[in-house]
Parts: structure tokens; sequence; C-alpha cells
């Protein structure tokens, strides 16, 4: 299916993010580890859109035949840090889905080796890493910071182009829709959404972990507490065909 997604990282619970770039790094026999930061954006692409250029990777989750953010960022870390990919013990602020457009994800590793300029570091993973996949910050965290668990929600824009042709210039980053939508309509269903429902009827049924209550969906761009990704895409196509009809009595 031709839709895409972008992701944008929202503040921490514990503290704002950039609130925790600017602590100071524990000293140096307070802990044996030290904790970093990874900040980045991504591109994940369509396995069928993007048949001029080479599929990188699919998702987040480290796989061992398949290559994947998690498996691109470990290999740079290791090459940079020498350690062992067990060692890096790297996390991500979430699994994000085949055909999302990633930005401001956020990720963690941890090096028994401290870093007092994190500048060259930056630019060398920048500098190993493919042009899809950008590490736009690193900076020391918190001890009790944790990339998955610190993390209060996430912002999905889902676009539709509605017209008979397809921009090219949106190609990679909206739905095509060919058909008529009745914004109005979708508009008025859309009210239905916001606030806090059981939306786990949209979960794919093999989904072991559904959320009955995700959380406040302010406004179907959608902003919504840690959820299935799946419950938001059948929300989304619930609306499209809700515009298609464009006689309802």
């Amino acid at each position: 299916m031709g839709y895409a997604a972008l992701g944008v990282g929202l503040p921490l619970a514990a503290a704002h993010l950039d609130d925790l770039y600017n602590q100071q790094t524990p000293p140096a026999n307070t802990y044996k580890w030290r904790l970093f930061i990874l900040r980045w954006h991504s591109i994940l692409r369509f396995p069928f859109a993007f048949l001029e250029f080479p599929d990188y990777f699919l998702c987040w989750q480290y796989q061992p035949s398949t290559p994947t953010l998690q498996c691109l960022l470990e290999q740079a870390l290791t090459r940079v840090t020498k350690l062992e990919r067990k060692d890096l013990c790297a996390v991500g602020v979430s699994r994000t889905d085949a055909g999302v457009y990633a930005f401001d994800q956020v990720a963690q590793f941890v090096t028994p080796f401290n870093y007092k300029d994190l500048h060259d570091m930056h630019a060398t993973l920048n500098g190993l890493l493919p042009l899809d996949v950008r590490i736009r910050e690193i900076n020391p965290a918190l001890l009790d910071f944790h990339a998955r668990f610190s993390v209060t929600g996430r912002i999905y824009h889902y676009k539709i182009y509605n017209d008979t042709v397809l921009d090219l210039f949106h190609r990679l980053y909206a739905y095509h829709k060919l058909s008529e939508l009745n914004v109005f309509v979708m508009k008025e269903a859309a009210k239905y959404f916001v606030g806090q429902h059981d939306f786990s009827s949209f979960a794919n049924k093999q989904c072991n972990d559904r959320v009955v209550n995700p959380g406040p969906i302010l406004q179907v761009e959608v902003k919504e507490e840690i959820s299935d990704f799946a419950e938001l895409k059948w929300v989304l196509l619930g609306s499209i065909e809700l515009g298609i009809a464009r006689f309802i009595k």
C-alpha cells in the first residue's frame, strides 16, 4: 500500500530533551558506563517505490538477515567505539514500521569511554551511514534516561494527495487517492476520534499488546500516546472511505 507517515518524537517525561543535553557527564569514578543519546532522522523506503535506489532497510528492529536501521547504526557504532554489538546495548525509542518516514527519533548506547568532544564521533558516524540516515545530535544523557520508556508519545502526520495526477515532488510522502474526497464529511467523522476511546478493533489480529485506551487524539494529524501503528492506519483508511461516500443519508 502506498501510504507514508511522518513520526515526530515528543518531549520526554522526566525532562525536556534539550535540558538533558545540558547536563554534565558524571565523574569517571562514579559510573563505569557512559550513556549517550543518538538523535537522528531517517527515511524508511517502500520496497516497490524506490526501484531506482537500493532498499537499505525495512524497519528499526535488528534482524540478522535483513538490513534494518538498528543494524546500520550498530555497525557504525562498533567501528567507531571498537565495542561488540552486545556491549553497545543500543535501544531505540520505538520499532518503526516499514514505510514510515521518521524525524527526530531517539536511540541510546553505552560505552566505557569518556568522550569529551563528540563532534568527531558525530561526523564519523554520519560518514559511515548511508545518506538515508543522518544523526542530528549526539549528547550525554542522564543516567535514568531510557530511549523507549522516557518518551511520552509520538505524532503521526498522514498526507493524502487528492488529485488525478500525482505531483512527483509528493510521491514519496503522501498517499495518492484519485477519487474526489468529501473533506467536510471526513472532518465531521474525525471529531468522533477525539478523546479517549477503545481503538483495539482497529489493531492487527496478530497484535498481542493492544492498547484499549491509547490516550487522547488531539487532532487527526495524529497525536497520541504510545499505541499500535496499525490502529492509526485503519482509522485513517476508514476516514478516507467516508470521504469517498459523497452521498450519505
